[in-house]
């Protein structure tokens, strides 16, 4: 089978790693312990089974799958590495599966499931001593800045030997260079890093979003009404990126309260990172208020000059409706019309449809109508 790992190594032959291989184990691990590793007893993974990068905290390079087969030979709980695999490839699930059925197990079977799920929202959770569960992230694409409508999930399984990420479609944290190369850094201090460069990102947008919302609301108070589009968009973002961090800052405040966990003494403080979500929703719930609020002010403006429109039409039907009413009686074709016989009853008629218009202006000029200040 052909490995997808990026790093490109050929897959051990007949139990032990090739020339090759052994190279890009020397080259991937430091310290002599590392080195010794394919000696130890087999407890073998499936080969080419997706995985994109593994990282050890005595790396200094990602390890490629027959580095990751001799960690997992020595370590079957993980020995502090982190896996980032596809889940599009589907050599990934038996591999996944065989670390909750082979013994000594290095993940529960709940976990795995977690890995493997298709999740529709955000969710985690700690059991058994494994947190596991989806988190939110932007779609990595180079170049582009975080997307709230290019989002997605990365499912996760850490324990204190080992983290596993998994995704359907490249996510932005985990490509994160300050992440990805992180020497000496043990599971739960990388999903950490994870975390907090989702949060990075959710703060980027949200600064884009604010910086929208600042040039609509100077041009509404301009009187400019013509953002309807662009504010239905920037509410819209506002209200995915705030539906996207609630579940995750909910998850974590019951983290946050668990008595005894190991998440803290291993480089993830649970109540830290709840605080911190529960900023970013502050942030997500001011920009959605002032999207409301912005939606409310254009509203207005809207409807104020509708009324001033509409107050148009009603004043020239006042002023119209008595010549009209005027020329439509003396337009009858029907006798007795006063000035039918007389000379110069055009005139008369003429004159009593503008007299009709001058009556009905001054009545409305009377009655303040046309008078009031607009305020």
């Amino acid at each position: 089978m052909e490995s997808s790992c990026r790093a490109g190594a050929p897959p051990a032959m007949g139990g032990l790693p090739s020339a090759m291989a052994w190279a890009s184990l020397r080259r991937g691990m430091a310290g002599e312990r590392f080195r010794r590793m394919i000696d130890a007893p087999a407890i073998r993974p499936p080969r080419g089974y997706g995985l994109i990068w593994g990282w050890h905290p005595d790396s200094d390079a990602p390890l490629d799958e027959a580095a990751v087969d001799a960690l997992l030979r020595r370590h079957p709980e993980g020995g502090g590495l982190w896996l980032h695999l596809d889940l599009t490839d589907t050599r990934a699930r038996p591999f996944l599966q065989s670390l909750a059925t082979q013994a000594p197990r290095a993940l529960p079977p709940f976990a795995v499931e977690a890995l493997l799920e298709r999740a529709e929202a955000p969710h985690l959770e700690l059991r058994e001593g494994v947190l596991s569960g989806a988190v939110p992230d932007f779609h990595h694409d180079d170049g582009a800045e975080p997307d709230p409508q290019r989002m997605g999930l990365l499912t996760v399984a850490l324990t204190p030997a080992l983290l596993i990420t998994a995704r359907r479609h490249p996510m932005r944290a985990t490509h994160h260079r300050g992440i990805v190369a992180m020497p000496g850094a043990e599971p739960a201090a990388r999903w950490d890093s994870i975390l907090r460069e989702v949060l990075a990102g959710v703060g980027r947008c949200g600064a884009g979003i604010a910086a929208q919302l600042n040039r609509i609301e100077e041009e509404l108070l301009r009187g400019e009404d013509d953002r309807r589009a662009e504010l239905s968009g920037l509410r819209r973002a506002a209200l995915l990126l705030h539906r996207r961090i609630e579940p995750l800052a909910l998850a974590y405040e019951e983290l946050a309260e668990a008595p005894g966990g190991w998440l803290e003494a291993a480089g993830h403080a649970p109540a830290l990172m709840e605080r911190r979500l529960r900023m970013a929703l502050r942030v997500t719930q001011g920009l959605q208020d002032r999207g409301r609020i912005a939606q409310d002010e254009l509203a207005s403006l809207v409807a104020g000059e509708a009324n001033r429109r509409l107050l148009v039409l009603s004043i020239l039907t006042a002023l119209l409706l008595p010549p009209s009413l005027i020329a439509g009686i003396f337009g009858m074709n029907t006798t007795d019309l006063p000035g039918t016989e007389a000379a110069g009853g055009f005139w008369w008629a003429l004159g009593a449809i503008l007299a009709s218009a001058v009556l009905a202006l001054g009545l409305m000029l009377g009655l303040g109508i046309l008078g009031r200040r607009r305020r």
